[in-house]
């Protein structure tokens, strides 16, 4: 007997990865903000992905919309160094 093969497309572990984080993301709470750091190295990844021509459109919208809260969080985070900066380099002009 010969045996039956079945034909599958092969495993993108990429892609399979890619949905398990975003189902995590959307477990995580509001609270658990990640820092300047990882935000930009997720909004790298999230760049990565997107790039992709394997993703899908509903998870590239996804990406996106996380990739814009992302980016929101960085440019908060950016603002207020610069704040401190100009204080710290104001209090050094009044000495």
């Amino acid at each position: 007997m010969v045996p039956i093969t079945l034909i599958q497309k092969p495993l993108n572990f990429r892609v399979i990865y890619h949905r398990v984080s975003l189902l995590a993301d959307d477990l995580m709470e509001e609270k658990e903000r990640p820092s300047f750091e990882e935000a930009l190295k997720q909004l790298e990844y999230i760049v990565e992905q997107l790039e992709s021509p394997e993703i899908t459109l509903e998870d590239s919208v996804k990406l996106y919309e996380k990739g814009m809260e992302l980016s929101k969080q960085c440019n908060e985070v950016l603002h207020q160094a610069e704040l401190k900066i100009e204080q710290v380099n104001s209090r050094q002009d009044q000495d």
